[in-house]
């Protein structure tokens, strides 16, 4: 089967492929609730043992991933509403920091934060900008699994009256996948890993704040993403 390329499909098709992830992420939903309920309904009996209880736990985890999925399917397939307000940036960037941390510490990945004193606050979606963080930072870290330095930055400036972020990782991604970068649907995980919709919302919730979202890399050496909003 041929591949298809997101850039070379037409308004029409896009609007197509929306259509159907809209969908799909609201049947996924349906379907996934029940099982929810079912495994939790299942935790709380008495007569469950230790190990049951172990791989009900395990199930939870697996379905609260296909719950992300949904949602991402979602998010891609209609600009969602956004709540804004003035905000620290470097607040949003602590807790996104807080979020991943336990990923980071459990593969051994060096995280470091750098955040600049007396930034003017930003009108933002706290949530949607903190999921975009997170999100990047959890790339980094996937990143760097297999490399020899395992270290990601990231850090808060200001330049040309914007408020800056900074995600930079040791990894490195190939030349001729960066300019596929931010397409739905696109990833270089292996297959089951990813879904390839990250980098296409964090793109998309950029440009909802009037803001940017700019990456370059070098094979082998790392990997930069760069945020900008307006003060």
């Amino acid at each position: 089967m041929a591949e298809v390329n997101l850039r070379d499909m037409t308004p029409e098709q896009m609007k197509a492929l929306r259509e159907f992830s809209a969908k799909l992420s609201h049947d996924i939903n349906n379907a996934l609730m029940g099982v929810m309920l079912l495994a939790q309904g299942l935790k709380v009996d008495q007569g469950v043992n230790d190990g049951t209880l172990r791989v009900l736990g395990q199930m939870e985890k697996g379905l609260m991933r296909l719950v992300d999925i949904a949602a991402r399917l979602k998010m891609f397939s209609r600009k969602e509403e956004l709540f804004f307000e003035n905000a620290d940036i470097n607040e949003a960037v602590k807790s996104a920091v807080s979020r991943v941390s336990p990923e980071f510490e459990a593969d051994g990945v060096s995280l470091t934060a750098e955040y600049a004193d007396g930034l003017p606050e930003v009108r933002i979606s706290k949530i949607a900008v903190r999921q975009v963080l997170a999100d990047l930072l959890s790339n980094a870290r996937q990143a760097v699994l297999e490399k020899e330095t395992r270290q990601v930055t990231i850090s808060t400036y200001l330049e040309d009256n914007k408020v800056m972020i900074k995600v930079k990782d040791s990894g490195g991604v190939k030349r001729e996948h960066m300019k596929r970068i931010f397409e739905p649907f696109f990833t270089t995980r292996p297959s089951g890993k990813g879904l390839g919709m990250g980098l296409a919302i964090a793109k998309g919730i950029m440009e909802q704040h009037g803001g940017k979202i700019e990456f370059s890399s070098e094979e082998q050496k790392g990997s930069e993403f760069t945020l900008s909003l307006s003060v």
